[in-house]
């Protein structure tokens, strides 16, 4: 590109020939640092491990099923050990999902983190809540 008179665009000149501020080497591509998952995500993670615990004990002891009916399907066709391993999967993906997306478009991640968050949580204690209130009536 020299010698015809261009210019690479910016200031590329003489990027290849720097040291790597890593590794020292000529030309090296610096070395990959661990990406931080969220806080969000941890949290995420802590309210669906719950809620798959409380399920598989409350399944083990015979005392409830298992609401979601895709998860109700596992229980019933594999047992409890594949249960628990499809709510795990099904969570984690899409946590994983959001977690590479945040380096991507991280006001979007987080607000998706965040949202799912809410949404989570609202909707096991709302279920709690309707199952202990039914069986509350049913009682009376």
């Amino acid at each position: 590109m020299e010698r015809r008179g261009l210019r690479p665009p910016g200031n590329m000149e003489g990027v290849l020939r720097r040291p790597c501020r890593v590794s020292g080497v000529e030309g090296a591509a610096p070395a990959r640092t661990l990406v931080r998952i969220s806080v969000y995500s941890f949290i995420l993670a802590g309210v669906c491990a719950l809620d798959t615990t409380v399920t598989a004990l409350l399944v083990a002891a015979g005392v409830c099923g298992e609401a979601n009916p895709l998860l109700s399907y596992y229980l019933t066709r594999f047992g409890l050990a594949a249960m628990c391993a499809a709510k795990c999967l099904l969570t984690l993906v899409p946590i994983a999902l959001l977690e590479w997306g945040r380096r991507r478009a991280p006001v979007f991640a987080t607000a998706a983190i965040r949202t799912a968050l809410f949404a989570y949580t609202a909707g096991y204690v709302c279920a709690a809540l309707l199952v202990n209130l039914r069986a509350i009536a049913a009682s009376w």
